[in-house]
């Protein structure tokens, strides 16, 4: 049992850097098109 729960934490650990790093690449992707559309207008 011990060992199960163990890899469960990992997956865990796993799937919350996963969300983690999507949500800095969308942040990211969002924060490009933003600066790419601003600095033609200037």
């Amino acid at each position: 049992m011990g060992e199960i729960q163990k890899i469960g934490v990992e997956e865990k650990r796993e799937a919350i850097v996963n969300d983690l790093r999507t949500e800095i690449i969308n942040d990211r992707i969002r924060n490009r098109p933003k600066s790419v559309k601003r600095s033609p207008l200037r």
